[in-house]
Parts: structure tokens; sequence; C-alpha cells
């Protein structure tokens, strides 16, 4: 495997510039369903030709991080008063998930 090193001055990347996607969760969708849904909306492409999202983030911490809209209301899961936001590269592209529900997904560019 040939890795890479790109570093990216996240700050700078999502500041200097407009999301190429902003993607709305439904109440049901799963953190990591949407930035899939995102990602492969930004690059035009599928979700299948996408490497799996586990191999950049911990799904499963993700997905907890930030529940879907029906776990939330349900009461399975308190996030009265959570306010945050997670950012990492995915498919070549920065993507900033927030409590908000809102995935956006920028253009990255080396920095």
């Amino acid at each position: 495997m040939n890795v890479e090193d790109k570093r990216v001055n996240l700050d700078t990347a999502e500041s200097a510039e407009q999301p190429t996607v902003v993607y709305e969760r439904d109440d049901r969708e799963m953190a990591t369903e949407a930035v899939v849904a995102a990602v492969s909306s930004a690059l035009e492409t599928t979700a299948t030709e996408l490497d799996p999202i586990y191999d950049v983030v911990d799904s499963d911490a993700l997905d907890a991080l930030f529940p879907p809209d029906d776990a939330r209301k349900s009461g399975m899961r308190d996030t009265t008063g959570m306010n945050g936001h997670v950012t990492f590269l995915y498919g070549g592209q920065l993507v900033r998930i927030g409590s908000d529900g809102a995935v956006r997904v920028f253009s990255a560019h080396d920095g």
C-alpha cells in the first residue's frame, strides 16, 4: 500500500471557501451513512466507489457522537445542550459533521 502524507490546514480549508455540499440528515440516518452520501455527492460518484469510511474514522464513535434525530427525540440519547463538530479527510475531501445534523464537504487543498 502506498500511503501519501497530505497535510491540510483544517481551519484554513473550512474558512477559505463555501462547502461543496451541505447534506442534511434525515431523522433515522446514521452519521456515517450521511458522510458517505455527502462525499459521494460531492465527488459525483457512488458510495460503493469510495473507500470504507472505517478506514479513516472510528465509525462507531462518530455514530455515537452524532446519533440520528429519532434517537434523540425518543429519549434513547439525551443530547440536550450538546454542541460541536468533527472534521476529517475522507475520499480526498474535508468533511465536517456537526451537532446541527448537517454534513459539510469542502474541497481539500494541500496547505
